[in-house]
């Protein structure tokens, strides 16, 4: 049961319960239950769920800006998939640095924010 969500780039907004994704990764929108058209990636974006909770209880989702305090190390980047695995993608010195998320990090995310809505949190 993989979780999606999807942003408008025109609107500025989260699309909620009106699309839906094929088997080949297409996404639709729908209409009372009739498929209307077809989304493109010039005006929209699809971004998967991690299936993991943040100490919060929020859905962590791939572009979401993300804390973990390791205690003697803080870390603040955004979550993708890199290498086949789920990362906090950081920046240090103009090269992006990518830190998988093992078991014993799960516990500790914390989302922030999100690339669309929240982009000033990764300016430090």
């Amino acid at each position: 049961n993989m979780k999606y969500r999807l942003w408008n780039k025109y609107k500025k907004c989260w699309e909620t319960d009106c699309y839906a994704i094929s088997r080949n990764g297409e996404v639709y929108f729908i209409d009372y239950g009739e498929i209307c058209g077809c989304f493109s990636s010039k005006t929209h974006v699809l971004q998967r769920s991690l299936g993991l909770k943040d100490i919060y209880g929020n859905e962590v989702f791939e572009g979401d800006i993300v804390k973990i305090d390791y205690g003697d190390e803080l870390l603040i980047g955004t979550m993708e998939f890199h290498d086949f695995a789920w990362c906090i993608k950081s920046k240090y010195k103009n090269k992006n640095l990518y830190y998988p998320i093992f078991c014993e990090g799960i516990g500790l995310i914390e989302i922030l924010g999100n690339i669309f809505e929240n982009k000033n949190l990764l300016n430090d």
